[in-house]
């Protein structure tokens, strides 16, 4: 039926030993042949469902599949164990992994991830001990295409009798009798990074390109470029909006805090447009906050160069490595390495930033400039910091990784006088006294000024946080769902997910990002 997505859900149901990644489809006639990491899954295109599966399997090893083609009754199967082949015209039980022979000539024997079909020749690419080489010819007499040797080959097509070999280094056009026709590895002053190229039947070139999109290439003179409307890199860690405005973030770490290496990048959105603004002295943006005054001025957290000050698209002023005015710090003594895991902004525009694993674990920069920092780690330890909230009682709640819990820090609103500072660490404990999982990964408060919190494992509320520093017993309350099955038992709401972030609506609903289970959205009570 046209115009209808169809599910076929028994591969991903199927317990199969190994991953399930599909890296090719072939369709030949009504059947699409499926190449996955366990072998073909053949799938009958008129009734919608699996025909067969052959396994690619000697009784002792299990080969990767990785394309498929047909010629003449004859079906070839590039697997990391060489190239395989079986009539498909002789009623031949190709479930049978006996009845598939493999090439064994030697030349072109290794991990073959590509294969085309081109003017009556298979076409193979061949990586072996570590080269990459690429071959045309059929099972008794192979060709190298000596010009490709040692190329990383992106993708391989035919189109209006031409041989288009996309490549690390540029895209060859080859023609039956394989000569290179044209050679493009640049658009103007840009390299070409070609991953799959086409032939219309105007034989107008076309290229989708890793960096510069679809490339419409008529000459070297007269290229066009069409780049659908989104974000430079399909990066993002923290968003947060304003006036319209909505800022991501796209850096990141890992859970060994090791980071990402990401590009120091900024990326608004705004009417239905996408900037991508960069900070090349920087990287793994992790965290934004935004004037509430001013859309337009806005400051970033660096896990690795501390934070950053930006106008529009330009960064006005870095606190970091190269400037040591201000009160964040180092992880390693005389090396630059300043891990900031979250910043927040106060009722009067001051910056407050959380420094994992240093001795000032929370700073503030004033709006007039003046940075102080409050040594907590040497009052308690130098902890892993993840996450850091203001509430509206001026309470600064940070969440603590390795299952330390919470510490949560008032200044008195004397940010000079340290004398009258209040503060408070505590692990998560639900009301039965029961210590629950403690790396606390996200912490917002709701309109009706209860704090929720996100940990490895589920969420938690505390229903009265002004007792923070009143209550010695100071409980977080656990939601629970009821089975209504009968059995008068419930479950902890999402307790075996992995909690990433929490936000709240205008309704007062909670919306929970999770590690590997996606988003959840619950009522204004739980």
């Amino acid at each position: 039926m046209k115009n209808k997505i169809t599910n076929i859900p028994f591969v991903k149901l199927k317990t199969i030993s190994g991953d399930k990644k599909i890296t090719n489809i072939y369709v030949y006639k009504n059947m699409a042949f499926l190449s996955t990491s366990f072998g073909i899954i053949v799938i009958n295109l008129d009734k919608n469902e699996i025909k067969d599966t052959y396994f690619f399997n000697d009784g002792i090893n299990t080969y990767a599949n990785y394309d498929i083609a047909i010629n003449n009754g004859i079906i070839y199967a590039a697997t990391n164990n060489g190239l395989y082949y079986a009539s498909i015209n002789n009623n031949i039980n190709l479930v049978d992994f006996s009845n598939w022979q493999k090439n064994n000539n030697m030349e072109v024997d290794g991990i073959i991830d590509k294969i085309e079909l081109f003017n009556n020749n298979i076409i193979i690419n061949v990586q072996k001990n570590l080269t990459f080489n690429t071959y045309y010819g059929n099972i008794n007499n192979w060709t190298e295409l000596n010009y490709l040797r040692g190329i990383n080959i992106n993708s391989t097509n035919v189109s209006k009798n031409k041989l288009l070999i996309s490549s690390d280094s540029g895209l060859y056009i080859i023609n039956n009798k394989f000569n290179i026709e044209n050679y493009i590895s640049a658009y103007e002053y840009k390299k070409a990074w070609p991953m799959q190229a086409y032939i219309d039947n105007d034989n107008q070139l076309w290229i989708a390109d890793d960096e510069e999109g679809l490339v419409n290439y008529i000459s070297p003179q007269e290229i066009h470029y069409y780049c659908p409307e989104g974000p430079y890199y399909n990066h993002n860690y923290n968003i947060e909006i304003s006036k319209g405005k909505v800022y991501i973030t796209g850096g990141g770490y890992d859970e060994s805090q090791r980071n990402l290496y990401r590009p120091g990048e900024v990326i608004l959105f705004e009417k239905d447009i996408y900037h991508t603004y960069f900070n090349y002295s920087d990287n793994d943006i992790v965290a934004i906050v935004i004037d509430p005054d001013d859309p337009d001025k806005y400051y970033t957290a660096s896990w690795g160069n501390g934070i950053s000050c930006w106008e529009g698209n330009k960064v006005m002023k870095t606190y970091g490595y190269k400037d040591n005015n201000h009160t964040m710090q180092s992880i390693y003594v005389n090396e630059p390495y300043i891990r900031i895991a979250d910043i927040a902004l106060d009722a009067n525009k001051n910056i407050w930033v959380i420094n994992s694993s240093v001795e000032n674990l929370l700073s503030i920069l004033t709006k007039d400039g003046k940075w102080t920092g409050f040594p907590l780690g040497n009052i308690f330890s130098k902890y892993d910091t993840k996450t850091l909230l203001i509430d509206k009682h001026n309470n600064k709640w940070i969440g603590l990784g390795k299952n330390e819990g919470l510490l949560v820090f008032n200044e008195n609103n004397t940010i000079d006088n340290t004398s009258d500072d209040i503060y408070r660490k505590f692990l998560v404990i639900n009301e039965k006294g029961e210590i629950k999982n403690s790396t606390v990964t996200a912490i917002t408060e709701d309109k009706d000024g209860k704090i929720w919190i996100g940990t490895l494992e589920g969420v938690f509320v505390y229903y009265s946080p002004q007792n923070v520093f009143k209550n010695s017993n100071f409980y977080a309350s656990t939601i629970l769902i009821p089975r209504n099955d009968g059995t008068n038992l419930a479950d902890a709401l999402l307790s075996t997910n992995a909690i990433t972030c929490i936000t709240i609506d205008g309704a007062n609903r909670k919306w929970f990002g999770t590690r590997n289970s996606g988003v959840y959205l619950i009522s204004a009570d739980g």
